[in-house]
């Protein structure tokens, strides 16, 4: 569902190209999510994956899904925080929950997706702020690497956005699944939410990171390390939507899949009702 457009050194040949004011629309947005959800799940590979199961956490069925319920929610928190810190104008926002920090010779600077601080000095007492947009690269020390962090920047709130909605969408599925309220579709859809759900904003965090922070070991003089604000999403975003979806994937279905193996034997075994009637007839017959 989320954009993963790539513009960072490793992943793109080539100058930058100029992005407008209004940034761009990533290439390739397909609606992965809603095609999903359409695709009939009364096929055999379906109902295989509906009796996928691990007997420990058969066994602890209502234990495991509360975890993961409460997992969501703290994942869905930590997003939210992350979110805030990167979309952050600067003043005590910006000081705790920065995404990058970094440091050259003559000034530190704290970054998130929206804006940019000079600190004043090295405690991160913050001074002049500004749009990382409106920052001219052409005159800054490292104009090309200054480009793609902007470029990167302008694409990140998306797939955030995303992020947190198939947070909600996958703590749905599992409140359905405490219930009693399992089918094939929701253990799908709530190992799809998390599965793609969190290995796609893993991606473009990583984008991120390959542009805006990894690229200061190049340079002797210069650093640049990791803010609370971006772990808090790489801890929350991906790390337990990811345990999440391994735990869903641990837990058979509840009542529809042994319902579907039972019509499976009957579609498998046609002469199975004919012997019945075969024999109910003779019965009928000697009387």
């Amino acid at each position: 569902l989320a954009p993963c457009h790539f513009r960072s050194p490793g992943f793109v040949a080539g100058p930058p190209r100029a992005r407008s004011g209004h940034g761009r629309r990533p290439d390739g947005m397909v609606p992965w999510g809603i095609i999903m959800m359409c695709i009939p799940k009364n096929n055999r590979c379906f109902r295989a994956f509906a009796d996928c199961g691990i007997g420990f956490c058969v066994e602890r069925r209502k234990a495991v899904l509360k975890f993961v319920v409460l997992s969501n929610f703290v994942g869905f928190i930590l997003c939210s925080i992350g979110f805030i810190g990167g979309f952050s104008d600067g003043g005590v926002v910006m000081q705790r929950l920065y995404w990058a920090r970094m440091q050259g010779p003559e000034r530190v600077a704290y970054a998130g997706i929206k804006s940019q601080c000079t600190a004043i000095d090295y405690e991160a007492n913050l001074g002049l702020c500004s749009p990382i947009a409106d920052v001219d690269c052409d005159k800054q020390r490292l104009p090309t690497e200054c480009s793609l962090c902007q470029e990167q920047s302008a694409i990140m709130v998306g797939p955030i956005i995303i992020a947190l909605i198939t947070y909600m969408t996958l703590e749905r599925n599992t409140f359905l699944r405490y219930k009693g309220k399992d089918s094939v579709q929701v253990k799908t859809m709530a190992c799809f939410a998390s599965f793609f759900g969190g290995a796609n904003l893993f991606s473009v965090l990583v984008a991120y990171w390959k542009t805006c922070i990894a690229f200061a070991h190049k340079y002797e003089d210069f650093d640049a390390s990791m803010g609370l604000g971006l772990k808090l999403l790489v801890y929350g975003g991906t790390g337990l939507k990811l345990v999440s979806g391994l735990l869903h994937a641990s837990l058979p279905v509840e009542g529809e899949s042994s319902d579907l193996s039972e019509e499976e034997s009957d579609e498998d075994n046609p002469d199975f009702e004919h012997e019945d009637y075969n024999r109910n007839d003779d019965e009928s017959l000697r009387r």
